[in-house]
């Protein structure tokens, strides 16, 4: 299949981060769903600086609940357990997390004889040429 027609909300997190550690000046991502037969959607994803702090502070309660006090999370850990201390609305937070991923921008498809792959050489130092 492939490749996407929208971005995955699984990927915001990431992608979020990724923009937090290359500077405040990086003010959108481009994120690419690629197939092996079907060529390449490219996606424009804008930063969301409100976005980022919110999972920065539920990263924080997660660090505190869990990695300093040794304690095992369990699933749906913040439905049990709603991070108060953080201020957070976590499950506002995850309908945002979609609604990036919704507003995603389709930038433009290439095909798949556009798409730039590896040649017919070995990826490995060690061929014998």
């Amino acid at each position: 299949g492939g490749p996407r027609d929208s971005v995955g909300a699984w990927y915001m997190p990431q992608l979020q981060l990724e923009m937090l550690c290359a500077g405040e000046t990086c003010r959108s991502a481009i994120f690419g769903s690629c197939s092996a037969s079907r060529g390449m959607n490219l996606f424009r994803v804008e930063r969301d600086d409100e976005y980022i702090r919110d999972m920065l502070s539920l990263l924080r309660a997660f660090y505190e609940r869990h990695l300093v006090t040794d304690r095992d999370p369990e699933p749906d850990f913040f439905f049990k357990e709603p991070p108060v201390e953080c201020g957070v609305d976590y499950p506002a937070f995850l309908n945002r997390t979609a609604e990036l991923a919704r507003n995603a921008t389709k930038w433009i498809h290439v095909t798949h004889r556009q798409v730039q792959r590896r040649g017919a050489e070995s990826a490995f130092l060690d061929a014998a040429s």
